[in-house]
């Protein structure tokens, strides 16, 4: 009979509710509200099904004890897989930082092989916190496997994706070579964020289990030699741009520039629509984006991304109004992603990734995609849900 092992499990039942609805997160309980407000839904346990099925997927033999709290915070997800569970605090429909926190103390003192943590750059500063106040910092506990499911990620103690994570864990079971190492927590200030300015540190460092290819990188800000190759790059984009086009430009610097020399306004942490050079919609929400898809039924279109330096990913970070269903409307031709040459070496050749947090539309993305790099040079490159397969 094979070994039980005994890993937790910690939910954040709101983490990336405000992507969709464009508030570039979710903390806080006035942000909370307005997503609410806006309609915005959680993906926290659809993620962590996502992980942990994919897991069993691969290693179907394998006997897991999940200790976790009941309800939202993880008894939710490991009743609905039909799967042996240990709870360890009792939690309402509504929970707060301070649940996460508790959770997070009571799992790092437990004999467990491994923790996952399912959220983004708050949930994990939350468990930092933690480590810290119980003196565990620098000392040992649980290693950490890290579940994407916030609005902004930057650090890297996080899988690529849930399915990366559900990888990494069969590979733990199944006994492969795998490290602990010290994974940065990073996160932003979310109030300068939804102003457009971008202010990341790093807060610590917590134990994660990687194999260095399915734990992410944190993420890297453009370089100042990279400055004549963006605005050569953008002004190529400006060139071919077709005024009567519908054009949906994503987030980040990259595209800022572009909107720059085309000279409209940008958001810089959002998605803008373009039509007749005039912003007909700024900082979109899910829900008008797909209105205005209905709006413009057949009207030429084009999407423009760019790549997150270090990281790679071009949809589910930071990005989440480009939804499943929002992708759904455009051919995979009308997508083109705008990224200098000296950020596509950051990749090293690995390909960049998709995290829609839907198979299919991860699926439909996967393949060569255009990639503009200079005035007029494009790339057809690889794009993925893992950066291997498995």
């Amino acid at each position: 009979m094979n070994e039980k092992r005994h890993w937790g499990l910690i939910v954040n039942p709101i983490a990336g509710i405000g992507g969709p609805v464009g508030l570039k997160g979710s903390d806080g309980i006035d942000i909370l509200n307005e997503a609410l407000r806006r309609g915005g839904r959680a993906n926290s346990a659809h993620r962590a099904r996502m992980a942990i099925q994919y897991f069993y997927e691969q290693q179907p033999g394998v006997q897991v004890i999940w200790h976790t709290a009941d309800g939202p915070m993880g008894g939710d997800v490991v009743r609905a897989l039909a799967k042996p569970l240990t709870i360890h605090r009792r939690t309402s429909t509504k929970t707060t930082a301070e649940d996460t926190r508790a959770l997070a103390e009571q799992l790092l003192c437990q004999p467990l092989e491994l923790i996952v943590v399912v959220g983004g750059d708050g949930t994990m500063r939350d468990v930092l916190g933690v480590v810290r106040s119980v003196g565990l910092e620098g000392g040992v506990y649980p290693p950490i496997v890290g579940i994407p499911a916030g609005t902004k990620i930057h650090s890297g103690a996080y899988c690529v994706s849930p399915r990366a994570a559900g990888l990494l864990l069969a590979k733990v079971a199944d006994g492969k070579v795998v490290e602990i190492q010290s994974g940065d927590v990073m996160d932003i200030d979310e109030d300068a964020f939804r102003r457009g300015v971008v202010r990341a540190r790093k807060y610590g460092e917590v134990r994660v289990l990687t194999d260095g290819i399915l734990v992410q990188n944190v993420k890297s800000a453009a370089a100042n030699d990279e400055e004549e190759q963006l605005l050569a790059l953008a002004e190529g984009v400006v060139e071919r741009w077709d005024d009567e086009s519908l054009v949906f430009v994503g987030s980040g610097k990259t595209l800022a520039e572009v909107m720059s020399i085309k000279g409209l306004p940008n958001t810089l942490l959002g998605v803008d629509v373009v039509l007749n050079n005039e912003v007909i919609l700024a900082d979109a929400t899910e829900s008008e984006l797909l209105e205005v898809l209905r709006l413009y039924p057949n009207q030429p279109k084009r999407l423009f991304v760019t790549a997150i330096g270090g990281q790679g990913h071009i949809f589910g970070r930071g990005n989440q109004q480009l939804s499943p269903a929002v992708l759904s409307q455009f051919a995979k031709s009308e997508i083109e992603v705008i990224a200098t040459k000296a950020k596509m070496a950051q990749f090293a050749g690995r390909p960049l990734l998709v995290d829609t947090g839907d198979a299919s539309c991860d699926q439909w993305l996967t393949g060569p995609i255009a990639v503009w790099v200079d005035y007029n040079e494009c790339w057809y490159y690889p794009v993925a849900s893992l950066p291997i397969e498995a």
